[in-house]
């Protein structure tokens, strides 16, 4: 007699699109201990999946959490858990930002060339004062937006 096996198919996550309340909430914090690991392999799922993608907020796919995955490499990513800029160089400079979440827009912006940046990384341990530098620094900045529930892609002026 064979037995029948059944699997249980996953939800797809989408990326939340403009005008879901989602995207300009203010994102809760991770609680220490908290398991996330069905957050970061939903987002990781849409970075690896979308060659054009380099970064996104957990409220992107429809999570109020603090976290941020962002590609640092063609094959590298890092998770940021909780992050916080504590500082930014003085250096700005302007470059033209799309967003996935704002499909169709670009907007050119100001941001600070380098940061840094406090956070936990995916297995729970702080990192402090960071240094991120160029694409990588505008990448951290755009999504710790979204976590702020902001957007300046889609800001007029």
């Amino acid at each position: 007699m064979k037995s029948k096996v059944t699997t249980r198919r996953r939800k797809t996550v989408k990326v939340r699109l403009a005008g879901d309340p989602i995207l300009t909430t203010v994102c809760y914090s991770v609680l220490p201990g908290e398991d996330v690991s069905h957050i970061t392999r939903d987002m990781m799922n849409i970075i690896t999946n979308n060659p054009r993608c380099v970064g996104i907020s957990a409220n992107q796919v429809g999570y109020d959490k603090r976290i941020v995955i962002v590609r640092t490499g063609p094959k590298s990513t890092l998770a940021l858990i909780n992050p916080i800029i504590r500082c930014e160089s003085e250096d700005d400079d302007m470059l033209i930002e799309g967003c996935l979440s704002y499909h169709g827009k670009q907007k050119e912006i100001s941001r600070p060339v380098g940061i840094k940046l406090d956070y936990e990384d995916i297995s729970g341990k702080l990192k402090y004062d960071v240094e991120f530098h160029g694409f990588v620094a505008r990448i951290i900045q755009h999504e710790i937006d979204h976590l702020n529930g902001k957007c300046k892609v889609d800001v007029i002026g």
